[in-house]
């Protein structure tokens, strides 16, 4: 497959671009979101354009995991941050999209507190367990800032990706 980074740097505004992308877990290993985050580490594009958001659960254990994952990572990406979702919120029950929507509140802090514009920024959210397409990031900033309305086209494209991986997942070879 050919590099979408080289069209993408041809777009005048993509350096402006960070992508967050979140892990939201639920009782996943390091030896399951080890291979995420390295994953994220091959791809091609830059790093230093990459949040990346380890959604866990409030455990003693999910803290470990949290420590262990951002001394390891760290370096690797403009910023790698843990987030722990407490159990018996109100109005809440006990889900992926619970913790994952806890993760992006958070992350908008932390978006906030470092002052980079929303609007700069596009989020992708995973299963604990994706390796994630050498290529991913580039084609997304690359039709993201192609599109007249990127915020469906990216809608749009994330489902088409997540449904091309899973099918290729669950084929046989």
């Amino acid at each position: 497959m050919a590099s979408c980074l080289s069209e993408v740097i041809a777009k005048e505004d993509w350096q402006s671009i960070k992508h967050l992308v979140i892990f939201p877990t639920y009782k996943e290993g390091l030896e399951i979101l080890k291979p995420s985050l390295q994953a994220l580490k091959n791809c091609n594009y830059p790093k230093d354009k990459m949040i990346v958001v380890v959604a866990l659960k409030s455990a003693i254990k999910a803290k470990e995991n949290a420590v262990a994952l951002e001394n390891e990572f760290k370096e690797d990406f403009w910023g790698i941050i843990s987030t722990f979702h407490p159990d018996g919120l109100p109005g809440e029950t006990r889900t992926k999209g619970a913790n994952a929507t806890w993760a992006a509140k958070k992350a908008k802090e932390f978006l906030t507190a470092k002052n980079i514009p929303c609007e700069n920024v596009i989020i992708s959210c995973f299963d604990a367990d994706t390796c994630v397409e050498k290529e991913y990031f580039g084609c997304l900033t690359y039709h993201f800032l192609s599109s007249s309305n990127p915020t469906r086209l990216v809608i749009n494209l994330c489902r088409f990706i997540i449904i091309i991986f899973g099918m290729l997942r669950l084929s046989p070879g």
